[in-house]
């Protein structure tokens, strides 16, 4: 009855897989979002009837902020790297948030690391940097990264001199998603401070 065979190119699969792991990362950040938000205006009660059936959280995610060097000389230029170790868990998608004092520090740009495949949101502002990593394609392949690696390198311009200065990850927006879940241990990151002469 049907004679007609429909093929789809390559490009198309890419594509198919692309939309679902972007569908399957904005569901899981507006649904967390969602209940942070209700859960404050204390709109959203989260009670289990049986807490026993929810499996902990067994696996976290360590980060830490690197500098190339901890002195600065005002009026030069600086690295520091975003390193995640996530052992030996995948991670489909994250949020990082990188805040800054403006009155010493301006960030000049963004390179993207080698731990996730790109990184879609890159954007600097006047006192913080927000970065988003997620899960690859790789032919019709979806690559979900683990391990360690670094995220992303931030350039910073160090503008007025400063015995210490603060780079720090921000608790609160930076969330590291595996099969829905953030699993980011505050406890587990380590900032940076630096100083500028």
């Amino acid at each position: 009855m049907f004679d007609e065979v429909v093929t789809m190119g390559k490009k198309q699969a890419q594509m198919i897989v692309l939309i679902l792991v972007l569908c399957f990362v904005g569901a899981f950040l507006l649904s967390y979002g969602y209940i942070k938000y209700a859960s404050q205006k204390g709109g959203v009660s989260l009670i289990s009837p049986t807490p026993q059936a929810v499996a902990p959280i067994t696996s976290s995610v360590s980060l830490a902020l690197v500098a190339d060097k901890n002195i600065i000389e005002k009026g030069t230029t600086f690295s520091a790297e975003i390193q995640i170790d996530s052992g030996n868990t995948q991670i489909e998608a994250a949020d990082f948030v990188v805040s800054f004092d403006p009155s010493f520090l301006q960030a000049k740009e963004i390179r993207e690391g080698k731990f996730f495949g790109t990184l879609p949101v890159a954007t600097i502002e006047k006192d913080y940097v927000k970065i988003s990593g997620m899960a690859t394609l790789s032919g019709d392949t979806i690559v979900i990264p683990k391990g360690k690696g670094t995220v992303a390198t931030i350039i910073f311009n160090a503008l007025e001199a400063s015995e210490s200065t603060a780079i720090k990850i921000d608790r609160e927006k930076t969330i590291i998603a595996s099969k829905g879940v953030n699993i980011l241990d505050t406890k587990k990151i380590t900032d940076l401070t630096v100083g500028i002469k």
